[in-house]
């Protein structure tokens, strides 16, 4: 799953903007959940909430936010606003699943699974080849029978795992958990590296350590990305989105490099200097 926009709930669309939303295009509709993600990004950034942010031990909170179902994690800047949705409703995990994926599970136990009343969940905008799609997500803890899904869950792990075997025979080794990995040490305040080595952690299972310098700076740095303005002096309200997708390629290079590195803490580099691009090209989405 790409880092696009996210595209709002009932519950977000009502604080973004009140009002009906049947007449607005699809550009401007999306031009409004990016900012409202940005408010709430910036939010949690500034009260040091956002899960890439060390607590006071140092570390930052990589429990992935992931689907319950498939057990993928989600990725750039996705992964930080499920992480706060978590967060801003206590739930217990960051477990999620999709309405359709509840309706399977309902079939497999036979068994209707309510989402509770009054529940919001959270919809994901993203690209697949090109072609915009979006799902609606629930955590885990928004429905009424959760170990039905978790059982679903179980059974769609034993038909993947039954699947591997045959496919690949005595070739075939299961991914075993590695206990006590080595700590990702965060290296550089730059908000894509930085949060490249955060996703880098999330993904691989790891602890994520950030001095309090790197963490104000990558605060810093992050809200003048973001808020960056273009020669025209526009700032694109997707810049948040772009930022997490460069985090996404960067930690894309660095999983390699901290699994094959035994060393007691690893500092996760990009193997080359990240393209960092000119904002000088015209964007047809810059804020007005």
């Amino acid at each position: 799953m790409s880092d696009t926009m996210i595209f709002p709930s009932s519950q977000r669309a009502s604080e973004a903007q009140p009002g009906n939303y049947e007449n607005i295009s699809k550009n401007d509709l999306a031009i409004i959940n990016a900012k409202y993600d940005r408010k709430k990004f910036i939010a949690a950034l500034d009260a040091g909430t956002l899960a890439c942010l060390p607590d006071s031990n140092g570390l930052a909170d990589t429990q992935a936010a992931c689907n319950v179902i498939n057990r993928t994690t989600y990725r750039g800047s996705g992964q930080l606003l499920l992480k706060d949705f978590q967060k801003q409703n206590e739930f217990p995990t960051a477990e999620f699943c999709t309405g359709d994926q509840i309706e399977k599970a309902s079939g497999f136990a036979g068994k209707k699974i309510y989402i509770k009343k009054g529940a919001r969940g959270i919809t994901l905008n993203f690209s697949i080849n090109g072609e915009q799609t979006s799902a609606r997500l629930f955590n885990i803890a928004q429905v009424h029978n959760p170990d039905l899904i978790r059982a679903y869950a179980e059974h769609r792990a034993q038909e993947r795992e039954t699947y591997l075997q045959e496919k690949y025979g005595e070739n075939y080794r299961p991914k075993m958990n590695e206990p006590d990995k080595p700590a990702v040490s965060c290296t550089s305040s730059d908000p894509d590296v930085y949060l490249g080595q955060y996703l880098a952690a999330v993904t691989d299972g790891r602890q994520f350590k950030v001095s309090p310098r790197l963490a104000e700076e990558f605060k810093q740095k992050t809200k003048d990305f973001i808020f960056e303005k273009n020669p025209a002096g526009h700032i694109n309200p997707f810049n948040l989105n772009r930022l997490g997708s460069k985090a996404s390629s960067l930690c894309r290079q660095i999983l390699p490099e901290i699994r094959e590195t035994p060393k007691p803490e690893i500092e996760g580099k990009p193997k080359k200097e990240p393209h960092r691009p000119s904002s000088k090209k015209a964007d047809p989405s810059m804020e007005r």
